[in-house]
């Protein structure tokens, strides 16, 4: 099964480290790649020097459109959860 983990809402100046701690947790918990949106260039560096370092496949992926990525993947009959510190619905993000 593939897993991939779509991080929305990165807040250029308070959201480093959450984003930076949210990629490495998916990397462990076996996802193959990250998607995010508006992040600092530090945030996929470091990301990727920890698989560098460590190895395994995993990758970050900057996106514009995060709402088409989700569109797509259901098209595809892909599983989506969304899961939130904020219990918003995804159809109203």
């Amino acid at each position: 099964m593939k897993v991939s983990v779509l991080r929305i809402g990165h807040r250029l100046e308070r959201d480093d480290r959450v984003t930076t701690h949210a990629a490495l947790v998916a990397r462990v918990f076996g996802a193959d790649r990250i998607y995010m949106t508006g992040i600092d260039q530090s945030v996929s560096d470091t990301v990727s020097g920890v698989v560098k370092r460590w190895g395994g496949e995993f990758e970050v992926e900057v996106i514009q459109d995060w709402k088409a990525l989700v569109k797509a993947w259901k098209k595809e009959g892909a599983k989506v959860a969304h899961l939130t510190m904020y219990g918003i619905n995804i159809d109203n993000s």
